[in-house]
């Protein structure tokens, strides 16, 4: 029998989720040049191009340790006085730190980034004369350039608004279960002499994860991978009935029903590890 946790009061507990869709817009990496460059100029950002956001996260993610460090940055705010909402700095008296994203091992050649590797990535415009003496440059005279810093600024925000509203939704004696979905996919390339995973979102996905779990270890973390071509809409519109809407039937009825949310149900051993039998009829 599948046993469920008896400690759970579900009658009381109140379920949030968040599905959020995962672009390469959510992924930022910081090249070191090592050129001497004060503190003001310490982020050389860049992003991976279309066909190679699936390389580098793969390799970030076989380079950090089991407990990474994270780096954070002062949360800005828009203005409540101007019309267009401009960006502001706080105060001093109300600037909060903000943890963005991972500081990366300095030892892992995984995170080396050679010269002929430079066109993978999309490096931002002020920072583009940085890596211009390593373009075209020896291998011996590249090995100074790796990736030291990978950010999640879409995410990095997002959380946290998304608890603020929770907490202002329900008082402090309310039990909230938050699930955050996180939908990965991958596209067919128009170049067809890219790699058909080349810009695969899975791999970001399980970064992603990984962030989350270590700041808000509150919230479930449910992945979920698109294996069909993104950019057909009629794809598209048969994953989200057949995987995606699953997995939130699942947590809603499961609430609706008062039973334990499918991420806390314990399947027995051999169950899992059984095997397929053909003469199962």
């Amino acid at each position: 029998d599948i046993k469920y946790s008896s400690s759970l009061q579900q009658s009381h507990r109140q379920l949030e989720m968040l599905v959020h869709n995962i672009s390469h817009t959510d992924l930022v990496l910081s090249l070191d040049p090592q050129d001497g460059q004060d503190e003001d100029y310490t982020y050389c950002l860049c992003r991976p191009r279309f066909s190679a956001i699936d390389l580098y996260t793969r390799r970030i993610l076989e380079s950090l340790p089991k407990e990474p460090e994270t780096v954070s940055f002062p949360r800005y705010e828009r203005s409540e006085e101007d019309p267009r909402h401009t960006i502001v700095t706080p105060k001093p008296s109300r600037q909060k730190q903000l943890p963005t994203g991972f500081i990366l091992p300095t030892e892992s050649p995984l995170l080396e980034v050679p010269c002929e590797e430079l066109a993978n990535l999309r490096v931002r415009g002020r920072d583009a004369v940085r890596i211009e003496p390593f373009r075209g440059a020896s291998p011996k005279k590249s090995n100074g350039m790796r990736l030291d810093y990978v950010f999640f600024p879409l995410l990095a925000a997002l959380i946290p608004r998304w608890n603020q509203q929770i907490s202002q939704k329900y008082s402090a004696q309310n039990e909230v279960k938050k699930v955050l979905i996180l939908v990965s996919g991958v596209g067919t390339p128009r170049n067809w002499t890219h790699s058909i995973n080349g810009n695969s979102t899975e791999a970001c996905s399980k970064l992603m994860e990984r962030f989350i779990k270590i700041l808000h270890p509150d919230v479930t973390v449910v992945r979920i991978h698109s294996a069909t071509n993104l950019f057909r809409y009629d794809e598209n519109i048969l994953f989200a009935k057949r995987e995606l809407r699953p997995w939130i039937d699942a947590y809603r009825d499961a609430h609706g029903r008062g039973q334990a949310y499918p991420d806390e149900v314990k399947y027995p051993k051999d169950l899992i590890e059984a095997p397929f039998s053909p003469d199962w009829k």
